[in-house]
């Protein structure tokens, strides 16, 4: 019997990071990979990325934009070469990373957070990129709804929930917010909650 599953907004963090200065938009995304994948690496996995960029001629003039067009990336390089195919002259302005997500017991679940990034106009000078990281699964509460609003404990919490702790420390991220357990959820992830409150 499962105790856990996807529940769409289960939990998101978020956080600035500033921009060391003189990076261009392409490598201000370039620059978010490497300083991010060391706190994702151990939990996470990507599985597909949507970029919205802008093309800019010498003038610094756009002359075309596009918007979260998919590229295929099943590793963190292949993140970084996703990005690099744009080309140099191009100023992205969003990166959405679909996250696998190893959990204990059960192996790798696809899809199951997304990492994003934006970078605020103009994309041409960048100063800092606005990033937020989520996950859509409730594996890390000791006690989640299941399918129908009913609670139910569940014991694989206390060896997955460190995990996801650890992730949101490394990256620096706060101000959690969740649709379905707004009750639970901390700048550092999940309180130990187990009496449900009755789902509406």
């Amino acid at each position: 019997m499962n105790s856990w599953g996807f529940s769409g907004e289960v939990g998101e963090w978020h956080r600035e990071l500033q921009v060391p200065t003189g990076l261009s938009a392409l490598q201000a995304s370039l620059w978010v990979v490497s300083t991010i994948e060391r706190a994702l690496v151990t939990l996470h996995q990507p599985h597909g990325l949507q970029v919205s960029w802008g093309e800019f001629n010498d003038a610094g003039t756009e002359i075309a934009f596009h918007d979260l067009n998919e590229l295929p990336a099943l590793s963190w390089n292949d993140v970084t070469d996703a990005l690099r195919s744009l080309g140099p002259s191009v100023a992205v302005s969003a990166v959405f990373v679909n996250l696998d997500t190893d959990v204990i017991d059960r192996g790798w679940i696809p899809d199951a957070g997304t990492l994003q990034w934006s970078i605020a106009p103009p994309e041409t000078s960048v100063s800092s990129v606005y990033v937020s990281y989520s996950t859509a699964i409730d594996v890390w509460l000791s006690a989640t709804y299941d399918a129908h609003g009913h609670a139910r404990l569940n014991g694989a919490a206390a060896a997955n929930r460190p995990r996801l702790e650890r992730v949101i420390a490394a990256l620096g991220a706060g101000g959690g917010t969740s649709r379905h357990y707004p009750f639970a959820i901390t700048d550092a992830g999940f309180a130990d909650v187990r009496d449900l409150p009755p789902k509406l």
